[in-house]
């Protein structure tokens, strides 16, 4: 099944589904935490992470849900920091446990595997650890073998978000936008 599935149907859906966040839940990225006087240091500027992350994800299994050009996926579990290995913990090739922000895939199995996504918000810009991650789970020699991983920061204007956008496959990078913006 996964063979079926073409990067340009999830990189269109990754894009669609931002779209969807930055025009309904733009509150979530962007507020004006400098003007709210009860904020007294930087972790109390901003909204979770989690909190656009699901939203993301609700996008995207939505889209699924309702539109035809994704069929492909409705037999797909999306979930947010889903934590099983079947019936154990996710862990990373060094044994570490292993949380992913949101992945696509069919619960149960490693067979179906399909995409793991690792978001940062744009006031949290450490994502070496996500990157790691996504390569452990992208990796041949992995136990989870997803076909593709994206890295991205949620940024305050989506075409920044998209220029973020850094995709894994077999535990390397294949395709960075960062990298296409920075060489025209």
């Amino acid at each position: 099944m996964i063979g079926m599935i073409l990067f340009s149907l999830i990189e269109d859906l990754i894009n669609e589904s931002l779209g969807l966040l930055y025009k309904n839940d733009k509150y979530l990225l962007d507020i004006d935490a400098e003007n709210i006087p009860a904020v007294r240091n930087d972790d109390e500027k901003h909204v979770g992470e989690r909190a656009a992350m699901f939203r993301f994800a609700y996008y995207m299994q939505s889209l699924v849900n309702d539109y035809n050009d994704y069929s492909l996926l409705r037999n797909y579990n999306f979930d947010c920091e889903y934590n099983r290995n079947i019936y154990k913990v996710k862990r990373l090739l060094d044994n570490s446990k292993a949380i992913p922000d949101i992945i696509i895939h069919k619960r149960g199995n490693n067979d179906n595997n399909l995409l793991i996504i690792e978001i940062k918000t744009w006031w949290n810009n450490n994502s070496s650890s996500d990157i790691s991650k996504i390569m452990d789970f992208t990796s041949k020699e992995g136990f989870y073998k997803y076909k593709y991983g994206l890295s991205f920061k949620l940024c305050e204007a989506k075409e920044d978000t998209i220029k973020s956008m850094t995709w894994f496959s077999e535990g390397k990078v294949f395709k960075s936008e960062n990298d296409k913006h920075n060489n025209k």
